[in-house]
């Protein structure tokens, strides 16, 4: 299973991001997860993406999870059936906070399969999502969640603008062109 990095801080981030998310979509319109809680600033990474897709992209795809409505932990067992029925064959891009080295710190991290949310805190949930979009906002260790909870809102929100850019930069085409399809030359 290969695993895409990028440096929030990198020029090459966006673009980079869209292109390989893109890939990973293989042509088809997914559904997007936003999982986190806006009560902690290390673990709102999710929720502030989809405030961006929804509000400032205004990105017409179905997207889960956002400041004012945000998914969380809790809620994910009911969300997981919920999109099993109503989007059986979209692919789920699931997006969460994460917790890595501290030379990570700054790394947003694609990849195929889910994500785990809360692992880097102790819990043990299942696996989320087709896709998995993660960005690394703390250090790992035994305090996870209170390194969560004093993380730096400026890293939070510019890795939130980078990610948001790059999944509405692989998205909206896919989108547009099912509600556009070309017609056959004749």
């Amino acid at each position: 299973m290969q695993e895409y990095n990028f440096n929030v801080n990198s020029t090459a981030c966006v673009g980079g991001l869209a292109r390989d998310l893109s890939r990973l979509l293989q042509g088809k319109a997914p559904v997007i997860l936003c999982i986190g809680s806006d009560a902690v600033i290390g673990d709102s990474l999710s929720p502030m993406i989809g405030s961006f897709l929804k509000e400032f992209y205004r990105l017409p795809a179905y997207i889960y999870g956002e400041l004012a409505h945000p998914v969380t932990a809790k809620e994910l067992p009911l969300i997981t059936q919920m999109l099993k029925k109503l989007h059986p064959t979209a692919p789920v891009i699931a997006i969460d906070a994460c917790v890595g080295s501290v030379e990570e710190i700054g790394l947003i991290k694609l990849k195929q399969g889910g994500v785990y949310p809360g692992k880097g805190v102790g819990k043990h949930l299942s696996a989320v999502g087709d896709i998995a979009l993660m960005g690394v906002v703390a250090p790992r260790g035994e305090n996870a969640f209170q390194m969560l909870e004093v993380t730096r809102l400026r890293l939070v929100y510019r890795m939130a603008e980078k990610m948001a850019s790059a999944i509405y930069g692989a998205v909206f085409p896919l989108l547009s062109a099912l509600e556009n399809p070309s017609s056959p030359c004749a």
